[in-house]
């Protein structure tokens, strides 16, 4: 069975969105929660 490269690569970047998606979400929430700490 051969595979399809360019469909795995395509699968990887559309993982690799999704999870600088979430670290960007879950960092940004982190640094956001600080800046508010430190404005306070």
């Amino acid at each position: 069975m051969k595979y399809n490269n360019e469909y795995f690569r395509i699968q990887a970047n559309i993982l690799f969105s999704i999870i600088k998606y979430e670290m960007f979400c879950i960092y940004g929430e982190y640094y956001f929660t600080r800046y508010l700490s430190m404005i306070m």
